[in-house]
């Protein structure tokens, strides 16, 4: 194995840890209370029940956690610790306590979802527009249209453009990682 490769399996571990946290998070929460999915307060429904907020913070917190320390890891601090941050204050501010908390929550997760649209445009840059990494940036470009249609609506289909929106993230930047070989030059420097 040579010391590119050993380099790289920290960081792309913490990122395939991080999915499996995140939407397994998620998975549990909507066996949990299905109705979630048509409720349209987004994947942040989970986090105001009591059945759910414990795989819902586990889940988010867990994802926020291994997702800044692969991108601190490969170079990329500046969106790892945002994206620690903005993940944490989202969990930590549950829109149903209050209007001022409703819209804490909702502008911190416009934030987020710009850090991870501009993360990704910068990746799918670095890597000379990758066909793969431009179709899952224009799916997760679709995915946040999707849900900013949806984040003040009674109804819609929020929480499903938030997954679309995610799922297109997390693989963007595994494959961004994985082929720019980020990870292993900043491990191995």
């Amino acid at each position: 194995m040579s010391n590119v490769q050993v380099a790289r399996e920290p960081v792309l571990g913490d990122l395939v840890r991080s999915q499996l946290m995140l939407f397994g998070g998620l998975i549990l929460c909507m066996a949990i209370r299905p109705e979630g999915l048509g409720a349209n307060s987004g994947i942040s429904y989970y986090g105001v029940h009591r059945q759910t907020v414990i795989p819902y913070t586990i889940g988010l917190l867990g994802t926020a956690w291994l997702t800044q320390r692969a991108l601190r890891a490969a170079g990329r601090s500046w969106f790892g610790y945002g994206f620690g941050l903005l993940t944490t204050g989202i969990v930590l501010t549950p829109y149903t306590v209050s209007d001022l908390f409703d819209w804490t929550h909702t502008l911190l997760g416009a934030a987020l979802f710009i850090l991870m649209l501009v993360l990704s445009g910068r990746l799918t840059w670095a890597l000379r527009f990758d066909p793969l990494c431009v179709l899952l940036l224009v799916t997760e470009f679709t995915g946040g249209v999707i849900a900013a249609i949806y984040v003040l609506p009674v109804r819609g289909f929020l929480i499903q453009g938030q997954l679309l929106f995610l799922a297109a993230f997390e693989a963007l930047l595994l494959r961004a990682l994985k082929r720019t070989g980020a990870a292993a030059s900043a491990q191995a420097g």
